[in-house]
């Protein structure tokens, strides 16, 4: 069953449909490349990701500067 899931990676939220967390966390992950244009692995992204079910929204434990500066870090080979 499909559930809407609210997904924080730093300072930016996501709203996905998905069948589960980790499914939620990755598709938040590849709106986030997009985002920021990262050349990094979507599983690099989604480790930052908290996910929680609607209407719950999770509570940052990162802000986006500095996920962006773990992730430019350790770009894709």
């Amino acid at each position: 069953m499909i559930s809407r899931y609210v997904v924080r990676i730093g300072d930016d939220t996501f709203h996905v449909d998905a069948y589960d967390n980790q499914e939620a966390r990755y598709k938040a992950a590849q709106l986030f490349k997009e985002k920021y244009q990262l050349d990094v692995w979507l599983t690099e992204i989604a480790t930052h990701a908290k996910t929680r079910l609607i209407p719950d929204a999770p509570t940052p434990t990162e802000t986006t500067v500095q996920i962006l500066s773990k992730l430019r870090e350790t770009p894709c080979s």
